[in-house]
């Protein structure tokens, strides 16, 4: 049977318009498989509603310092082709003890990859001069907003240090397990008779999905398609005509 399967590579924190796209876009799926470490039968908070805990807390101040939108305020879960397709907190925690992992090797692993790459390129990384850091501190809100998005733009843009520190033959539970999880609702839903499904997970799962559906699978990609997530132009300085 034909199907197609779709990578979709979240941006959590992303623009209005970004997630706009998205919900129109997931509309036209069968089924859109989600990550969410949760159990099967959990309610995902509506679309706008105020985050609770600590990391709510930060993830809610992170969007107002740049200036976006967190994707659970913005991302409709509750749409009925949305599947949830990830690890539960047990089977998360059952995995990291049978690999040995904690949340301390998971980061020792990831500053030993960026130290590898920063000294394999000679340190190089975003110049923040005292003219860029009185803008950061006292500048205009817009102007504020925009120069932390180019100097994060710039960090997040290295999938490959996620995929080389979490991917590859010793894996991980952060990307590997829960691309298997993913990968086992993905055969039930093609079983079921979905023919056009989405995979919206994190991009620094998208390497390893990649692979996994080409050889596992059979599948080949055939096109890409750009959502703009982050609008990193400075309209101010634009030329008037």
């Amino acid at each position: 049977m034909l199907f197609r399967s779709d990578l979709v590579g979240a941006v959590h924190i992303g623009s209005h318009d970004y997630y706009d796209t998205l919900n129109r876009c997931f509309a036209d799926y069968d089924s859109v498989l989600y990550e969410l470490v949760a159990p099967p039968n959990a309610r995902v908070p509506k679309a706008g509603k105020k985050p609770s805990g600590m990391i709510g807390s930060a993830q809610q101040g992170m969007t107002q310092l740049l200036g976006l939108e967190f994707q659970l305020d913005r991302v409709d879960y509750t749409a009925p082709n949305f599947v949830h397709a990830d690890l539960s907190p047990r089977e998360f925690s059952t995995a990291m003890a049978k690999r040995g992992e904690t949340w301390w090797t998971m980061f020792t692993r990831l500053m030993r990859e960026g130290m590898a790459r920063a000294e394999a390129e000679g340190g190089a990384g975003p110049e923040v001069g005292i003219g860029d850091m009185f803008g950061l501190l006292f500048g205009p809100a817009a102007e504020r907003q925009l120069k932390l998005r180019r100097i994060m733009a710039e960090q997040f843009t290295d999938m490959e240090m996620l995929s080389a520190a979490f991917g590859g033959e010793e894996g991980s539970t952060l990307i590997t397990d829960r691309n298997t999880a993913a990968l086992e609702v993905l055969r039930r839903r093609i079983a079921r008779g979905d023919r056009r499904i989405a995979i919206f997970y994190g991009a620094g799962h998208m390497e390893d999905f990649d692979r996994r559906l080409r050889a596992d699978f059979e599948l080949q990609p055939r096109d890409t398609t750009w959502v703009e997530a982050w609008d990193l132009r400075d309209t101010a300085a634009a030329p008037r005509r």
